[in-house]
């Protein structure tokens, strides 16, 4: 799935251009993303706690080991979320961006999310909002 289209080099050019939010939690892990929705509460309409609700069961088990193995520990890793295909689905969409040209993202599906959570999520992944995960593992 091509990120970016080539013009210079892609990660300056990224790096450049990105106006990325930075969500680190103390407690490490899956805290992370708690911090970055009540940052992201202050901005919008709705806060979707149930994502998180979603997330928290399958992230030390299903998403945690895949991005170590994909980027490794104490990585600062890029994420996004936006609509899925389908009407109860988001797409959290993570990456190194120290390694875009080298390593692909990691797309994970949040089904089964209710439809006031889902409506003030970007359709499109280029609308998403950038934030960056420190101290994530």
């Amino acid at each position: 799935m091509p990120r970016f289209e080539p013009k210079r080099d892609k990660t300056s050019e990224f790096l450049d251009s990105v106006d990325a939010t930075v969500y680190a939690n103390k407690s490490r892990g899956f805290g992370v993303f708690t911090e970055m929705f009540r940052r992201q509460q202050k901005n919008s309409a709705t806060f979707p706690e149930i994502i998180l609700e979603k997330l928290e069961p399958i992230w030390e088990r299903q998403i945690e080991p895949v991005l170590v193995s994909q980027f490794g520990r104490g990585s600062i890793l890029y994420v996004i979320f936006y609509l899925g295909k389908n009407q109860d689905e988001i797409i959290m969409e993570i990456w190194d961006p120290n390694y875009i040209d080298a390593k692909p993202s990691q797309v994970f599906s949040i089904e089964g999310v209710p439809g006031y959570a889902v409506k003030h999520f970007p359709r499109n992944r280029s609308q998403a909002e950038i934030g960056v995960l420190e101290d994530w593992n």
